[in-house]
């Protein structure tokens, strides 16, 4: 004999699907609703840590470099660079506090700290990940390292001098969708036209880059101290 539970189940099915179907979907958001929403998030992180690689292709070929560091609000930043294959081991770090820059190169005075006046003392605020864009298109959504993420791309030109060609520079934000909070950035830049207009002293001038930075541990705590002047 027949359950009467078993014959419903049928019935029930149907009637979820037919209930979804008809459901009004949720419309992503635009390209500048995402852009504005990143930007407000973005200026709300206190602390954050990143892994970049820049990728630079010249006439000598090919050069990386990668970079590490971390930024705490509301003016402390460490970030360390190292070549990656030719060059490995030629090591700059920079720190900064409270407006002071210190910086250490491992092929200069033995990789002593010394103060700097031209470095920015700061920039690395979230805020400043998230670019004004010319042009955006939202993609296909993606996942990066178990997060749904949007992709966003847009383009837009550098300010260069009157009469050097400006190079152009393409975006590809991923944005995580729980959090508004960038994911990945990756900045290609052409820089072919201003390549061919560099002086012809000018050595290993790129005729383009890629920089792939990889956020992370949002909102951990970051302790940045400034070195001792002329230590190690």
């Amino acid at each position: 004999m027949l359950n009467r539970r078993h014959l419903c189940l049928p019935w029930i099915a149907a009637a979820v699907i037919v209930a979804l179907a008809c459901s009004p979907s949720v419309p992503p958001p635009s390209p500048e609703e995402l852009l504005a929403g990143t930007r407000d998030a973005m200026g709300g992180v206190h602390s954050y840590h990143f892994a970049a690689v820049l990728t630079g292709q010249t006439d000598d070929g090919v050069q990386q470099t990668q970079i590490t560091g971390e930024w705490a609000s509301p003016d402390r930043y460490r970030m360390r660079m190292e070549p990656l294959g030719r060059g490995a081991g030629h090591v700059q770090e920079i720190v900064s506090v409270g407006g002071r820059v210190l910086a250490s190169d491992s092929d200069y005075q033995g990789g002593a700290w010394t103060e700097q006046r031209s470095v920015p003392p700061s920039g690395l605020s979230g805020r400043s990940f998230v670019p004004e864009l010319d042009d955006t298109t939202l993609l296909e959504d993606e996942v990066i390292d178990g997060l749904a993420v949007y992709h966003l791309a847009g383009t837009s030109m550098s300010e260069f001098s009157e009469g050097i060609p400006a190079p152009v520079n393409t975006y590809d934000l991923y944005i995580g969708k729980e959090n508004m909070l960038l994911q990945r950035l990756v900045i290609e830049t052409d820089f072919s036209g201003f390549a061919e207009s560099a002086p012809s002293n000018e050595d290993s001038v790129p005729t383009s880059q890629r920089a792939t930075y990889d956020f992370y541990d949002y909102h951990q705590p970051v302790r940045i101290e400034l070195p001792e002047l002329g230590g190690q």
